[in-house]
Formats: structure tokens, sequence, C-alpha cells
């Protein structure tokens, strides 16, 4: 279906355990998080990997980066980092923004809380950053309203003992523009 290049971008890369490993894989790797002190720690372990600060959820500082370093053909953004939208019009601009890093003919994979699997509001271990979920509804929405193929969807469930759970979904969508 489509050939998948060697640049990748880890969105909220955190400690950057993917992005390590995809250098090790052969990929050319960029990390991103709003945490200095990650991207610190990663230019260390592996100087290789291009760090920078960058929020996601902000169209303008996303529009200037990809200015200036283009699109990836691979954008990962794992974990809850679009659920730390403070409301939904914050969380279709950084799903937005994920695709306006991306490539024609790219690979686009992401974690979201969605409402639907999170009933009754239940305690999360990431609580205080966690402020917006889609619907199933809204996801099939922004997938066809930007011309978007959805490659495939899976459920995770993350149990981290006493009562802090997390229900996600990791997502693989194809952006053939």
């Amino acid at each position: 279906m489509f050939g998948i290049g060697n640049r990748l971008i880890d969105v909220g890369c955190g400690k950057g355990k993917l992005a390590m490993r995809a250098v090790k894989e052969g990929y050319e790797v960029f990390a991103v998080d709003i945490i200095e002190k990650f991207l610190k720690n990663i230019n260390i372990k592996e100087p290789s990997i291009s760090t920078y600060m960058l929020n996601i959820l902000d169209s303008k500082a996303v529009s200037e980066f990809v200015h200036k370093f283009d699109q990836f053909d691979i954008v990962i953004a794992l974990g809850l980092v679009l659920n730390h939208a403070s409301s939904k019009k914050e969380l279709k601009a950084g799903l937005f923004n994920l695709v306006k890093l991306a490539k024609s003919n790219s690979l686009i994979v992401f974690d979201l809380m969605i409402e639907e699997m999170t009933p009754g509001k239940p305690k999360y271990i990431w609580s205080e950053f966690t402020h917006t979920l889609a619907s199933f509804r809204d996801l099939s929405q922004f997938i066809n309203a930007y011309g978007l193929r959805l490659l495939d969807i899976y459920s995770i469930h993350d149990d981290y003992g006493d009562g802090y759970v997390e229900h996600s979904v990791r997502t693989f969508i194809y952006k053939p523009w």
C-alpha cells in the first residue's frame, strides 16, 4: 500500500525509550516534548537524536517547526499526549498538528483516551494532566474530514494499582496526501 521512509518524530517523547529504539533500528529520529529535562537526558544517552521543545497542542509552534525541519514519514504520539488538551477544540488542533507533521504517504500512530471506554470518570495515574477525552465519533469525524485512512485501532488497558487505570486506543492512520 505504501512505502514508509526512515524519518520519524516521537511527539511527547518523555524519557526517549521509543526514540532510542528507533535510532538503533536505523531511523533518523526527532524527539519533541515540553519537558526540557527529558530532552537533555536523551541527548546525553543518544546524541544522534535531534531533540526540541515542542507542544503538539500549539498550532503556531508546530507550523514553525514544520517550516524549519520539514515533515516526517512516521509521526508517533504514544501515551496520553493528546489528552492533555484543555478542550475538545484544542484536542482537535493537536490531532491536526500530528497530520501537519506528516508527509504525504506517511504513517501516524497515536494513543487517545476515549469517552466510551472510561465510564464514571475513574481516577487516572496522570489525572492532573489528563483533561479532555474524545469520543469514537470525534475520532471518526476527524479521520474522514481530513481524507485519512484508518489502518488499525486497538484498545490498551493499563492498571497501575490503587484504583489507577487507563483505557485508551492506539490508532494507526495513513496520510495519503
